[in-house]
């Protein structure tokens, strides 16, 4: 681990000596140990990711030390699985598209969440894999059964909706849903500027989106290249924004 903080940047030799010797020698460890290598571990994955996110392998890594914490328990308190590390570890997995490992790991684990958050956290992740799949009338289903305990389950279920108004061409409930998303992050006091700033940068991006893909075939060539344009520049100066990489897709579809 040591070598592995030194010299981590410059080759990612010594993250896998680490992993495989943790694998191997797993039964001479505490659990409270694991869990402190695999912080290490996890650290140089999100590191290496952060450097070139248009690569996945490290966000595999993570994927791969997140199934082996769980399978052994070690993230566990108490015996229950927090729904927060349920959540990151579901939806890294549908986003990476290990759609089969997702969808027995929503099912299997849902049994060992805090009874209190059981039905939203499951409903959540099920509904955010739904989603990913384009079974979009059962995700908003899904969603319905989410309960709004913090700020992290509303802007999450937000998120999946307003994207799904978007592919369904749903206007008026898109537009409805981004108002009363705006007003909520203006209202909210737990969100910090930051936070508030992702949320309502995709709002902007997203209804510019669907404005203009409502246009197309209505306005000439000409105009709906110079729309296209000014949305391309709004969507590279929106930093921070929530779900910048489905942004983009959405964006490549509509450049002319």
């Amino acid at each position: 681990l040591l070598k592995m903080l030194l010299y981590g940047d410059e080759s990612d030799e010594e993250y896998f000596n680490a992993k495989s010797l943790v694998v191997k020698h797993f039964s001479f460890f505490s659990n409270s140990e694991i869990k402190n290598i695999y912080d290490y571990l996890e650290n140089h994955c999100i590191r290496k990711y952060n450097m070139n996110a248009a690569d996945n392998d490290f966000l595999r890594e993570n994927l791969d030390n997140s199934k082996f914490l769980v399978k052994h328990k070690i993230i566990f308190i108490d015996g229950y699985l927090r729904d927060v590390d349920y959540k990151n570890i579901g939806t890294t997995a549908i986003f990476l598209r290990d759609f089969d490992f997702a969808r027995e790991f929503i099912e299997v684990y849902r049994e060992v969440l805090l009874p209190e958050f059981r039905i939203s956290a499951y409903s959540f992740l099920l509904a955010y894999f739904y989603a990913a799949t384009k079974k979009y009338n059962k995700a908003l289903v899904a969603l319905n059964d989410v309960v709004f305990t913090n700020h992290t389950y509303y802007t999450g279920a937000k998120l999946i909706q307003m994207r799904i108004y978007y592919v369904l061409d749903e206007a008026e409930a898109l537009y409805s849903l981004a108002d009363a998303f705006r007003l909520y992050l203006k209202r909210n006091q737990q969100l910090s500027e930051i936070q508030k700033k992702n949320y309502l940068n995709f709002i902007i991006v997203c209804r510019k989106a669907f404005k203009l893909k409502e246009q197309k075939g209505y306005i000439t060539k000409a105009k709906y290249a110079s729309e296209a344009e000014k949305l391309q520049l709004s969507f590279q100066k929106a930093t921070p924004v929530a779900s910048k990489i489905w942004l983009k897709e959405v964006i490549d579809e509509l450049m002319p």
